[in-house]
């Protein structure tokens, strides 16, 4: 096996091989600079069997479990395996209202101006949509983008959705809407793969107040009687997330919080579109 500057890790198949049964994967892929699901596309490209599940398990226990032997191939390109190390994620500065990934700055405005198509379209939507019972607007409208807010936040979710697909499309991604189950997928192509990603708004809660009516009425009913119900209403947090698959260990939410809005996360979640890119990317 050879590591060279390049960061690319030379390898045969019957190195990995042995690897692969004498370490286990999510560390093994840790060292390599992958992800379990990568390192799974490099064994099944070259025929390498892997550990069942509960492999590890039982060898802890003592018990003897068969390994299948490596399988003869026909293709010597496939005899020997390049493995490129996944970088760092960029280091995103952050301020107020503003970040930067690779070098260019990220900044929220306070007004939309000039939406892109799928922004405006998704805003005239919702502006049209009837709420649920807790306030939340859910899209059925055709090549709308995946968001879910209360009324009083489409427009600072329009915002963030503007800036962050703009953002994508000048550093080289696209972002399409594909209508699944009646209900648009916002798809995010990025590193030649597509991840499907949403936008929504979280809901809070407070006990729900009775009439004098209701309460009579629920005095006949023992189990209603002291049974609180709570009603629920858009809470002004939003949480945006990667829908698709990636692996462990790739961050897959970003949120307000009490110290953070989404405004200064948009950097980051960029590259940690990246990094699920890579996480379901072919290797070798």
């Amino acid at each position: 096996m050879n590591y060279n500057g390049s960061e690319i890790i030379t390898l045969t198949r019957n190195e990995l091989y042995e690897k692969i049964w004498n370490t286990p994967t999510t560390k093994l892929a840790r060292d390599f600079g992958l992800s379990d699901v990568g390192l799974g596309k490099i064994c099944k490209k070259h025929m390498i069997p892997k550990p069942p599940l509960g492999y590890w398990a039982k060898l802890a226990h003592g018990k003897r479990v068969a390994r299948p032997p490596l399988p003869t191939i026909d293709n010597n390109r496939l005899e020997v395996i390049e493995i490129r190390k996944r970088p760092p994620g960029p280091t995103i500065e952050r301020s107020k209202s503003t970040e930067s990934v690779n070098g260019a700055s990220i900044t929220v405005p306070e007004r939309l101006s000039s939406p892109h198509q799928l922004v405006k379209f998704t805003m005239d939507a919702l502006k049209n949509q009837t709420p649920d019972e807790t306030g939340i607007l859910r899209l059925r409208t055709s090549g709308c983008l995946d968001v879910s807010v209360g009324r009083q936040s489409i427009g600072r979710a329009m915002r963030l959705m503007d800036v962050l697909i703009k953002a994508l499309e000048a550093q080289g991604s696209t972002v399409t809407v594909v209508e699944r189950d009646r209900t648009g997928q916002t798809c995010v192509k990025i590193l030649d793969e597509t991840l499907e990603i949403e936008l929504k708004e979280g809901l809070n809660r407070k006990e729900k107040q009775f009439s004098a009516a209701e309460m009579r009425e629920r005095a006949k009913s023992s189990w209603l009687r002291d049974r609180k119900e709570y009603v629920f209403f858009p809470s002004g947090n939003f949480v945006l997330s990667i829908l698709t698959y990636c692996g462990q260990g790739i961050r897959k939410v970003w949120s307000d919080g009490k110290r953070q809005r989404l405004e200064n996360c948009l950097g980051s979640f960029i590259a940690g579109l990246r990094a699920a890119a890579e996480g379901v990317k072919p290797f070798g």
